[in-house]
């Protein structure tokens, strides 16, 4: 049986990172994210109760990776736990986000979990997480595109 429920993620985060995240930029991508949150539960459901596991297995890794490789991973399917790396102050952070919030208004560190969630200030939603990372919008930490 395939199980998705809890720690769908990398051992080594910053090796995996292709994109760091702007609160507002991360909210636009949400409606995204809860569509993969959605197929990837169909396809787990449909998976276990087909006790079929050829192909189905291929299509939800597919939809994992679709946000890995945009810097978002998500942390817990059962409860739509998901996080975007980002740039806090020169520190990767996770900008964490949960089913059921109306926007991204928490951020802990990469090496620590829900439990360690902090709200975001509110020059941190509207603006930038750092004052050293230049002009607003995308950031890509060096040596990605």
């Amino acid at each position: 049986m395939l199980n998705y429920g809890h720690d769908i993620e990398d051992s080594d985060a910053e090796s995996q990172v292709r994109r760091v995240w702007q609160v507002k930029e991360a909210e636009a991508e949400l409606p995204f994210v809860q569509r993969i949150l959605s197929e990837v539960r169909y396809l787990v459901k449909q998976s276990n109760e087909m006790h079929m596991h050829i192909g189905l297995e291929e299509r939800i890794s597919q939809r994992v990776s679709a946000l890995r490789n945009r810097g978002i991973e998500i942390k817990d399917l059962v409860s739509g736990l998901v996080d975007f790396y980002a740039l806090r102050q020169g520190e990767l952070i996770y900008l964490c986000w949960k089913e059921g919030e109306s926007d991204i208004q928490w951020w802990h560190p990469v090496t620590g979990g829900f439990g360690a969630r902090q709200r975001l200030t509110i020059e941190e939603r509207s603006g930038s997480l750092s004052q050293s990372m230049g002009p607003k919008g995308s950031q890509h930490l060096p040596g990605y595109s």
